[in-house]
């Protein structure tokens, strides 16, 4: 996948804040029922209400801003699953309390690093109310797609 450059991603936020949220849900949920079907499992019950539009919102600004750019393709439950394992990994060897850490190691030479810092930005917000929990599930499940995106 081509390098997705921060103008790129403001230019299809202001996209979708024009659209019912409805519209880009039923987008996903047509273009990746894959990635739908593991948001759906029950890790993500854990998240309140607000966190969980949150997930949705970030999932669709970098889906829809790759699909601007690019064709992609559908993205495997397999595929998913490995770099949801290899994301956690990361978690799991630096430890959840050193997530500054884990940040630095996602951030080493990634090739999407304008979407992981939109990612990163978006929880980071003063405004945002999501809880520590919900800050890395969202973080790493936004950087699972991404990076499953980034293979094809």
């Amino acid at each position: 996948m081509k390098f997705i450059e921060e103008e790129i991603i403001d230019k299809t936020i202001a996209l979708l804040n024009l659209e019912n949220p409805d519209t880009y849900i039923q987008e996903l949920s047509n273009d990746q029922p894959f990635l739908i079907q593991f948001i759906a499992t029950e890790n993500f019950k854990l998240l309140r209400d607000e966190e969980f539009d949150t997930l949705i919102f970030l999932l669709s600004v970098i889906w829809r801003t790759v699909k601007n750019e690019e064709d992609p393709e559908e993205v495997s439950a397999q595929t998913i699953e490995e770099y949801d394992e290899k994301n956690w990994a990361v978690v799991n060897e630096i430890g959840n309390k050193n997530f500054g850490k884990v940040l630095d190691h996602y951030f080493d030479n990634y090739p999407q690093e304008d979407l992981l810092a939109f990612v990163e930005d978006t929880l980071a917000g003063e405004e945002s109310n999501i809880s520590q929990v919900g800050k890395e599930l969202l973080l790493i499940t936004c950087k699972t797609f991404i990076d499953s995106l980034d293979q094809m």
